[in-house]
């Protein structure tokens, strides 16, 4: 289809962009920078902000899938400074969705949390349902990850239906071990369920979660927080706020003593 586009016609810059988007989805760098390398020249060129900052995220969102993401967040940066100065609410919307996406991806979640709230709340008022249910969706996680349980379980319990009803499986978080059997809504409704989690009783007045327990025993194997996160799917992060909420709990001060606990009661996996 690109090669239908005339060479001088606008429409090339969006031509060229939804190329590179496809080169993303198939993990194909190579095509895809060029293809967008060439969408911004040509938007910069002809003073369509619109069209540069579109091609802008697309790169940002290119080089943090496929590697690179530095490079990804400072072509995000600039594409939400040029949406800011369009006056387009829609595409604004969209764009502080992209931002915070990129705040959490490389960890600075206060901005990530600032900017999915912004998004929506704009989406709301515009009636973007799609956009704001994502917002919702990662506003919640965010705020799973800084320990604001009450925070992202209203997040969460909105947007994760949200997202359901508009056909998004892949944006579902499941649980890891029910998750798997049930059908999407069952899932689902496992999710934002607000039964606690059967607890593991370790003494009179502390409990771990199973999320924590299965924390703790990769902690008592000697992995690290990043490696623990790798094996989970976590952030590291999210791993950091659980080791700190088990040793609060056990009353110990380092993993080390975490660790050594574990494997005093018999509670740490068997090493082959």
């Amino acid at each position: 289809m690109l090669e239908l586009v005339p060479d001088d016609d606008p429409e090339r810059v969006d031509a060229l962009s939804g190329a590179a988007w496809l080169a993303t989805d198939q993990g194909d760098r190579a095509s895809a920078i060029p293809l967008l390398d060439e969408s911004i020249e040509r938007g910069h060129a002809t003073h369509d902000l619109v069209r540069e900052a579109t091609a802008l995220y697309y790169r940002g969102r290119a080089k943090q899938s496929i590697g690179d993401p530095a490079g990804g967040g400072t072509d995000i940066e600039r594409a939400l400074e040029l949406q800011t100065g369009t006056g387009d609410d829609v595409d604004l919307a969209a764009a502080l969705w992209w931002a915070g996406a990129a705040a959490m991806f490389e960890d600075d979640l206060g901005l990530a949390i600032e900017r999915f709230e912004r998004c929506a709340e704009l989406s709301e008022a515009l009636g973007l349902p799609a956009i704001e249910a994502r917002a919702l969706q990662l506003l919640g996680v965010s705020r799973l990850e800084l320990g604001d349980l009450h925070g992202a379980k209203s997040a969460l319990g909105k947007g994760v239906p949200a997202i359901a009803d508009i056909g998004d499986r892949f944006a579902i978080p499941k649980l890891f071990g029910e998750g798997r059997g049930p059908a999407p809504g069952q899932a689902i409704t496992l999710g934002v369920d607000d039964k606690p989690e059967d607890p593991w009783q370790v003494g009179p007045s502390a409990s771990l979660t199973r999320r924590e327990r299965e924390i703790a025993a990769l902690v008592a194997t000697g992995l690290t927080n990043r490696q623990i996160a790798g094996q989970l799917y976590l952030s590291v992060r999210t791993v950091e706020v659980h080791v700190d909420h088990i040793l609060t709990k056990l009353g110990f001060r380092t993993r080390t003593q975490l660790a050594a606990w574990m494997h005093e009661e018999g509670l740490a996996p068997r090493m082959t």
